[in-house]
Parts: C-alpha cells; sequence; structure tokens
C-alpha cells in the first residue's frame, strides 16, 4: 500500500513523481474500467484532466508552496496580479472572440492561486 503524500515532509520532486504516477496509474485503471469501454481517446483525456486539476487543486498548498521563498514570491505576485486584475479583459489580451466565454474566462480568474 502507498503512503499518502501527508505522512512525508514535503519535497518538490519526489511529490511531483508521486503526483504523476498517481495520475499514469488513474488513466490505466480508466481505460480498463467497464464503464468506460466506449469512451473516445478524447473523453478518456479530459476525464484525465479533470481529475488533474481536481487532485492539484487539493494538493496546492504542498505542491506548489512548499518552499518558504515560493510562498513569499507566489504572495508577492498575487498581490501585484490582485491590483490589475479588475483592467484585464480577454479583449485586452488579443483572445480570440470565440474564446472569450465569460464562464471559462471566470474560472480561469478564479483558480488563481489564492495569496
Amino acid at each position: 500500500m502507498q503512503a499518502s503524500l501527508s505522512s512525508f515532509q514535503p519535497d518538490p520532486k519526489r511529490d511531483s513523481a508521486l503526483v504523476q504516477e498517481f495520475l499514469a496509474n488513474m488513466e490505466m485503471a480508466f481505460k480498463a474500467q467497464p464503464l468506460w469501454a466506449g469512451c473516445s481517446e478524447e473523453q478518456l483525456e479530459s476525464a484525465g484532466e479533470v481529475l488533474e486539476k481536481y487532485v492539484m487543486t487539493k494538493l496546492l498548498s504542498r505542491v506548489f508552496a512548499s518552499v518558504p521563498d515560493d510562498v513569499e514570491v507566489d504572495k508577492q505576485l498575487s498581490e501585484k496580479i490582485s491590483v490589475i486584475q479588475p483592467f484585464i479583459r480577454p479583449e485586452k489580451l488579443d483572445i480570440k472572440l470565440t474564446f472569450q466565454n465569460e464562464i471559462s474566462w471566470l474560472d480561469c480568474r478564479c483558480t488563481a492561486l489564492p495569496f
């Protein structure tokens, strides 16, 4: 049985390898699961991406903020982004009209690091 990440001290390289191994195992499990038998590669890939987003959201503070210097840099960057965020709009970033879906845009803005 594999131990959870919480039983170890943070180590970005090891943690990354463990997460990648978990995601690879889950990808194989998706493909082996009879409920997914009729799905296309694109659908399986999409399911994997959703799982990765969920896992990484849950591991955010451990994986992306495990080094004190990184935490401080992330905090400073987040503060700068929060100042300019109200002025950033898709049309000012040359994002094609077809990709300016307000729901997607809001989702991107809401998933920024919460420091």
